[in-house]
């Protein structure tokens, strides 16, 4: 159980990271933009 808690934790932080690392990478692109505005658009 102990384990299993950890397993997730480090990958929960891990998958965190992932994604505020890529959407950093994004936003200092134009892709970055264009992609923000598709998902605005399918989103909200």
């Amino acid at each position: 159980m102990k384990n299993t808690l950890k397993t997730k934790l480090i990958a929960g932080t891990t998958a965190v990271a992932l994604f505020s690392g890529a959407g950093f990478a994004f936003a200092n692109t134009s892709a970055g933009d264009v992609f923000k505005n598709w998902y605005d658009a399918q989103f909200n």
